[in-house]
């Protein structure tokens, strides 16, 4: 009886110790996701977060890089003027897949989406469900169909899509602007616009 005792508590400490935190990943993460931040610049950001001093850390390209928030969880960055990174750990039914959105500003912000594993291995599946750009608008009432056709026919000649993950649960949102409208057409078209928000389900976000 006692030495089952003594082999559950070490399965449950094995699992305990193996339970990687957003800190763990963002420690290991390859140079490869973000080539001008190295290993010494991320533990560096680390440092800075810690003792509260709203300093960056400059990388290999010069430009001051921060750490926003950072939770057990959920990880925000900014990488710099242009750009930002936020991660979250995400559980399914087999292991913990690491979700990372980089955003662009172009200067309307574009994202890209990338899964891997906690080991960062690319992971092929997208685990995001297919978002249909209708869904991105619906129509005022104040709104004619004529005209609320028309700008959503602009949108989609050029639809950019900003992915931002929820610092407090697992949820993905997704906005869509578009770069070719002008600025007279962006204010009209601010009521049309949609803001989807997909929840984590422990295999996709749907």
């Amino acid at each position: 009886m006692k030495t089952i005792l003594i082999v559950l508590i070490s399965i449950i400490s094995i699992g305990q110790t193996s339970a990687q935190t957003m800190r763990d990943v963002w420690l290991s993460m390859p140079d490869s996701i973000v080539p001008y931040l190295d290993a010494s610049n991320r533990s560096a950001m680390l440092d800075a977060l810690e003792q509260d001093d709203g300093a960056g850390v400059s990388g290999k390209l010069q430009e001051s890089s921060c750490i926003d928030m950072l939770t057990s969880e959920y990880m925000s960055v900014l990488l710099n003027t242009a750009s930002t990174m936020q991660m979250r750990l995400l559980p399914t039914n087999a292991d913990t897949v690491v979700c990372v959105v980089r955003t662009f500003f172009t200067p309307q912000a574009e994202s890209e989406i990338a899964f891997y594993s906690t080991k960062w291995e690319r992971l092929s599946q997208s685990f995001v469900e297919q978002v249909e750009p209708d869904r991105f608008f619906r129509r005022p009432e104040t709104m004619s169909e004529i005209r609320f056709a028309e700008l959503v026919s602009i949108w989609k000649g050029c639809l950019m899509v900003r992915a931002t993950l929820d610092a407090a649960e697992p949820v993905l949102i997704l906005q869509c602007s578009s770069p070719i409208a002008t600025r007279d057409e962006q204010k009209e078209m601010q009521p049309a616009l949609v803001q989807i928000s997909l929840k984590w389900n422990g295999n996709t976000f749907n």
